[in-house]
């Protein structure tokens, strides 16, 4: 996956997550593919 964030794992993954980042911009969500 090439996004602008430096993930390692899908650990990683799992902490951004939009549930858990309500706060989360659309701009954010979009980058990380879940519009």
């Amino acid at each position: 996956m090439t996004d602008g964030w430096d993930v390692g794992d899908s650990e990683e993954r799992t902490i951004i997550d939009p549930n858990l980042w309500p706060k989360c911009s659309d701009d954010v969500l979009r980058e990380l593919g879940w519009e």
